[in-house]
């Protein structure tokens, strides 16, 4: 029996907010990512979907239409902290579908996770600072990828490996989300 589950990802190409969001996790200590920035569409399926059915997703959300990336949200599940930054496109709703987590029980909430863990104070902190930048982008260098999650290991057919390392990006004071970081190392490193 395959215990593989297959999931469909809105991966964010674009990466100047890839190395503002790695950036961001440098700063706050937080783990980085295994996988660069997504919202995961669809999942989990106990096979992989169909070539066609595959197609129609990418026909109805690859339009060539930004993908807003605005405002952060937060969410707690089980004692694990979840903070995240909220996504918005048409045909997005059209196309998105959780089966453990279904839109009439827990609503839409397209997102993309940028803190999980155990730490309340760490996940509340974030988010405050998030929501104090009013923080706004558009990606149109996003694409349509499969994820799949085994008993053992884990997948994955892409890699961040391509960014510049966020260290080098926070000290990078020609870039415009220098003043970002700036803002990030005084308010999660002062005394």
């Amino acid at each position: 029996m395959n215990k593989n589950k297959h999931l469909l990802l809105l991966k964010i190409e674009d990466q100047e907010f890839n190395e503002l969001f790695f950036g961001i996790q440098e700063i706050v200590n937080i783990k980085k990512s295994k996988l660069i920035p997504h919202v995961t569409l669809r999942g989990p399926y106990v096979h992989e979907p169909k070539n066609e059915q595959i197609q129609k997703i990418a026909e109805d959300i690859l339009d060539g239409e930004p993908l807003k990336i605005e405002g952060a949200g937060l969410f707690n599940n089980n004692g694990t902290y979840y903070v995240y930054l909220k996504v918005n496109k048409s045909n997005l709703k059209k196309v998105f579908w959780k089966k453990d987590y279904p839109i009439k029980e827990y609503g839409f909430n397209p997102h993309i996770t940028i803190y999980q863990g155990t730490d309340k104070s760490l996940a509340n902190k974030l988010l405050h600072f998030l929501d104090a930048q009013n923080f706004h982008f558009e990606c149109k260098n996003i694409t349509l990828s499969s994820y799949i999650l085994g008993d053992k290991q884990r997948k994955i057919d892409f890699e961040y490996s391509k960014l510049r390392n966020p260290k080098d990006y926070i000290n990078d004071n020609k870039h415009f989300s220098y003043a970002l970081f700036s803002k990030a190392k005084k308010y999660f490193h002062a005394s």
